[in-house]
Parts: C-alpha cells; structure tokens; sequence
C-alpha cells in the first residue's frame, strides 16, 4: 500500500486487501489535519500603553508568522507583522511584537508616523494571526 505525501492517508493499489482500520487511521489524520487551523482570528481594545511601556500583549498560544490588525477608527491601520521586527527601520527595531506565545500591540503617533497606532486606548481592533 501507497501513502500521501503530506498526511500518510492510505492509498490502495488493486491488489491490497483494504482494511476497516486503515479508513479509521485516514480519518483520525484529516480530523487532526482539520482541526489545526493555520490561522485565529480575535479582537482585543487597546489600553494605549506605548512601545516604551511594552504595548499590550495579545495571547495566541503559539508564535505568529504574521499578523493582520484593523479597526474602523480612522487612525488605525491594516498592519503586516512578519517574523520578529514590524519593518527593518531602526526607528522601530528596538520593538519585538513577537513572542512565542502572541504578539504585542503599541499606541504611537510620532515623525508622522500612524500605522504603527494598534492599541489606542478605548478603540476595538481585530486581528487575523497566522501560524
């Protein structure tokens, strides 16, 4: 018998003798397969705690391979967090928002400088984070 590539189902050649506990095997592998999904989605309101005070802590449960925050409120924008650092500008590279448990959200408005304005105190925001 033949396997897939990614998950290792069952795939049966004319002469294999099928079995009722390969089918339960497949199954239990696209469950698993299903139930981890490769993003979450949540909200949070900002605090206004700064890049100085260390943001505010969004709670995942795993490290983000990117995160995508937005609200409604003018000033807030859709943000691109890839891996460690927000952009490769030292004006912010002393900033980490990742860790492996979440990402970290900063309320900052300076050099005319908006789209990093991700927790402003009392505004809703939603995010999408990838795994």
């Amino acid at each position: 018998m033949n396997h897939t590539t990614y998950y290792q189902l069952s795939l049966w050649e004319q002469d294999d003798r099928i079995m009722r506990e390969d089918f339960n095997d497949n199954n239990r592998k696209i469950d698993a397969a299903l139930a981890e999904k490769p993003y979450v989605t949540g909200s949070y309101t900002g605090d206004g705690k700064n890049r100085e005070d260390g943001g505010q802590f969004i709670e995942l449960g795993f490290r983000p391979s990117m995160v995508i925050v937005g609200s409604n409120d003018f000033f807030a924008s859709v943000t691109f967090k890839i891996n460690q650092t927000l952009f490769d500008n030292p004006l912010y590279s002393d900033f980490t928002p990742f860790s492996d448990t979440g990402f970290a959200v900063c309320n900052r408005d300076d050099e005319g400088v908006s789209f990093i304005n991700l927790n402003r105190n009392g505004t809703f925001y939603c995010y999408t984070a990838f795994r």
